[in-house]
């Protein structure tokens, strides 16, 4: 209510401060006429465009230009009107419309370019909307697979080897049935920081399900690399978190590790490998990882 208030009161306002501008200006021509020193009349000019630029509008610079054309064409060098004609008249409505003309012009430029901005920004948003989860910010199934792919082509032609970690929460149920939805949402937040602050920049962590999460790991020059990043994320998020309702909670991590491309060549055999992994580690008692094993897993 309030934003579109100011809305409807910014072109008003607009206006008025056009209109005090162009009496601004005749009175500051009069003083200097008064004074003598015409001659510094071109110095007002620089004080109404800075106007402008900090933000006036479009219609300030109309109304100012329409001031200077009034100001050369229909008074006189002592600094009166001199309507003493029809002429004199057709040059002021002729100016006039001019100055309307600019000014219903730049309104419009204005508008066209705050259109533009709000576009991108919308698709913007909504591009960003299409790849990361609502609830945790993190990349989704769609943006991650995308990437995963890539990964997996980069290392086929440049060599080297990248990781797959398939996370899923343990315990995280009790904290749901115990405190409710919106402390596991909470949860699920913090453990998203936790990652993010956890892994590299380079690292792709993402959410692909309640309680799922896979972190996407490129460049490494070992498989062990991925099996001391994933000790490190069990020993993290098996620190305690204290929700909102202070609430002190405990959860663990099982992960499973699928490289690639010595386990998989594709986005959708690398996922489906490392949740296979993590089934393997969930078995191993929890709170453990696993790395993919074909002849345990089965494909």
């Amino acid at each position: 209510m309030l934003t579109q208030l100011l809305r409807n009161l910014r072109k008003p306002v607009s206006y008025v401060l056009a209109v005090t501008l162009v009496l601004a200006t005749l009175w500051i021509r009069q003083v200097l006429i008064d004074r003598h020193n015409d001659e510094f009349i071109i110095f007002t000019a620089p004080v109404f465009l800075t106007a402008y630029i900090a933000g006036l509008g479009p219609g300030v610079v109309a109304t100012v230009l329409g001031a200077l054309c009034v100001e050369y064409y229909v008074l006189e060098p002592k600094g009166t009107l001199a309507i003493t004609s029809p002429i004199d008249v057709l040059n002021l409505i002729i100016f006039t419309s001019v100055c309307l003309a600019v000014s219903v012009a730049g309104e419009q430029l204005h508008r066209a370019r705050h259109d533009v901005v709000a576009s991108r920004l919308l698709t913007g948003s909504l591009a960003h909307a299409a790849e990361h989860d609502a609830l945790t910010g993190l990349a989704n199934r769609r943006l991650l697979t995308a990437r995963l792919k890539h990964a997996i082509a980069l290392t086929e032609r440049n060599g080297g080897i990248g990781a797959v970690l398939f996370l899923d929460l343990d315990n995280f149920k009790e904290v749901n049935d115990a405190f409710g939805h919106v402390a596991g949402d909470e949860l699920l937040v913090a453990v998203a920081a936790r990652l993010r602050d956890q892994l590299r920049q380079s690292d792709t962590p993402a959410r692909v399900g309640g309680d799922e999460f896979v972190v996407l790991l490129e460049g490494l020059p070992a498989p062990e690399t991925a099996a001391t990043v994933a000790h490190a994320l069990i020993e993290r998020l098996a620190e305690p978190f204290v929700l909102a309702g202070e609430n002190d909670v405990r959860i663990g991590v099982s992960i499973g590790i699928c490289v690639f491309p010595l386990d998989a060549r594709d986005p959708e055999s690398a996922l489906r490998r490392g949740d296979r992994a993590l089934y393997q580690a969930k078995a191993a008692g929890r709170a453990t990882y696993r790395f993919y094993d074909a002849d345990t897993a089965g494909g």
